[in-house]
């Protein structure tokens, strides 16, 4: 009797223990998301360009640590591109490229207003400010007579010749420093986002230093690469535009990417008894 009599006090301690935590935090998790837009800005493009942006798209999860702060974390998607087709001063240089985000999410809110954890004198409406450190995965690509090829592998910029830097590296950390708004309907929460991320690579667009040797780029690497470290080559009856050390890019501007979209997330909130017990009353004995 007794050790059924134990297992019984034990088994309504955890659930009183479990059912008290969700009664707490049912109130601060919601799940949600972001679609919009990607765009960015680099050695292809001093400011975004609007005919570049692309489909851009945020999945997370959302824990309310007070009304004021949020923590988000989660993992987002979208593909930049650039052509210096687009620019006046880029047209002679002619160098473009695209690339995946692939991003892991990990973000701090600040609500102007009472918006976060449950509270009943809470706003329906807030300015939100956001920052915190992200991971990002990228890859740079080019078109060659319509097929896309890895940049990074042909050291456009003589990064695998003798004396080269080496090879970039396609993991890199992200700010996010953006703003946005919040509305709340019920369990429901709509607004809209603008978050920029400053990177700490200026290889996003596989632009960043000087021109390589392109006799000795092509030695090592083929015609393929001297073909993407200066497309000039190919222009009929004309000279490379480029020599050695020739300026190809900025390296003291590291390259941003920007999301810019709607929000939704829902808040999950516990479930809450209507009916309230009665007062015991007790007759008074004489």
């Amino acid at each position: 009797m007794l050790p059924v009599l134990a297992k019984l006090i034990k088994l309504t301690i955890v659930t009183t223990i479990l059912f008290n935590f969700s009664q707490a935090s049912g109130q601060r998790w919601e799940i949600g998301g972001l679609i919009g837009g990607i765009n960015y800005t680099g050695d292809l493009a001093k400011d975004p360009i609007l005919s570049q942006t692309r489909l851009g798209i945020n999945l997370w999860g959302r824990y309310n640590l007070n009304r004021h702060f949020s923590y988000r974390f989660g993992g987002a998607y979208g593909r930049i591109q650039g052509h210096d087709s687009l620019t006046p001063s880029g047209k002679i240089r002619m160098l473009s490229f695209r690339t995946p985000i692939v991003e892991f999410s990990n973000i701090i809110e600040f609500h102007f207003k009472p918006f976060g954890r449950y509270h009943p004198q809470n706003k329906k409406f807030t300015y939100y400010v956001l920052t915190g450190l992200n991971l990002f995965y990228f890859k740079p690509e080019g078109s060659f007579d319509g097929t896309w090829v890895d940049l990074q592998k042909l050291g456009t910029e003589g990064q695998y010749l003798e004396g080269g830097k080496g090879g970039y590296g396609r993991i890199n950390v992200s700010i996010p420093i953006g703003a946005g708004i919040k509305y709340r309907v019920g369990n429901w929460i709509y607004g809209f986002e603008v978050a920029y991320r400053k990177t700490f690579t200026d290889y996003l667009d596989d632009v960043s230093g000087n021109y390589p040797d392109l006799n000795e780029l092509g030695a090592k690497n083929g015609a393929t690469a001297v073909y993407f470290s200066d497309p000039t080559t190919r222009r009929p009856g004309l000279e490379p535009r480029s020599v050695k050390n020739d300026m190809r890019g900025d390296p003291h501007l590291k390259d941003w990417y920007i999301f810019a979209g709607f929000t939704i997330s829902y808040r999950f909130t516990p479930i809450m008894c209507v009916f309230q017990p009665r007062a015991k009353r007790f007759s008074r004995i004489d």
